[in-house]
């Protein structure tokens, strides 16, 4: 037998194909570390509030199940809680979003609902200037009820994809310069800035937190 032969022999090919990966199982595990390093998670609460019928249970099932239910199927929101995490730069925010129950003529708001809350999405309907009107009663009750003159909101005008509205756009950015807040137009049905809507949200809170880097281009990864 020739002293260079293999024995037994070997299959050189199966050989190099282990080692190949092998190889890229190791660099997958480097990158997936390298990704992960110095990411930091932290817990955020989130309400949800509006007049009833303006979309804010199609608004939040769109964003955390990207599912969106029947248009015709109004059921009154009874008040319950959404999860999903969502990662900016290096910071994964766990958030937890109250739907909280459709407001009614009295814009009542429930000091429970308000308590470890981080910000607030206002959901009016274009459809209905009734939907807008009870928001501005029940902002005034909120900052009553916490203290303070200012609260971070972001201001959505739900259900943007429609022709026959009751309040211009125009309404909106107004109401948006007063209360010095954000304002997004969204369409749950069409799926139109619904994202977009949680991540504004998630950078007013930390607007002066130190967490994420001001000026830097917005990433925003649903996870």
């Amino acid at each position: 037998m020739c002293p260079n032969a293999l024995y037994p022999p070997v299959d050189t090919r199966s050989t190099n194909c282990t080692i190949q990966t092998q190889y890229l199982r190791a660099i997958f595990t480097m990158a997936s570390l390298a990704e992960s390093a110095g990411v930091r998670t932290v817990n955020r609460k989130l309400i949800l509030i509006g007049f009833r019928g303006v979309g804010k249970t199609s608004l939040v099932r769109r964003f955390v199940d990207k599912e969106f239910g029947p248009e015709d199927q109004y059921v009154p929101t009874i008040e319950q809680s959404f999860k999903k995490s969502v990662r900016i730069e290096n910071i994964v925010f766990k958030t937890e979003v109250i739907d909280t129950a459709g407001k009614d003529e009295y814009a009542t708001f429930s000091r429970q609902a308000s308590v470890g809350a981080h910000g607030y999405i206002f959901v009016y309907s274009v459809t209905s200037q009734s939907s807008l009107d009870q928001l501005i009663k029940v902002r005034e009750n909120l900052l009553n009820l916490i203290g303070s003159d200012t609260v971070p909101i972001v201001l959505v005008a739900q259900k943007c994809d429609l022709n026959e509205r009751e309040i211009s756009s125009a309404v909106g950015v107004q109401l948006a310069k007063e209360w010095n807040c954000p304002l997004l137009n969204v369409s749950a049905k069409m799926n139109v800035n619904i994202d977009k809507v949680f991540d504004t949200m998630l950078r007013l809170i930390e607007k002066d937190s130190g967490l994420l880097q001001p000026g830097k281009k917005p990433s925003c990864k649903i996870l």
